[in-house]
């Protein structure tokens, strides 16, 4: 099975945001991929190191 990806540039991943593509989402971008991220639990959110 191939496997195909679009390398985001870091433009367009701040255009898309600005539109509201991922408004219920948490991503971030990773070595040009669009990762969603699993949400914070209140006990992380919180963590000091």
């Amino acid at each position: 099975m191939t496997r195909n990806t679009y390398q985001w540039m870091i433009r367009q991943y701040h255009q898309a945001i600005a539109a509201g593509c991922f408004e219920d989402q948490r991503v971030e971008l990773l070595k040009g991929e669009i990762i969603v991220m699993t949400s914070e639990r209140e006990s992380h959110a919180y963590s000091f190191s």
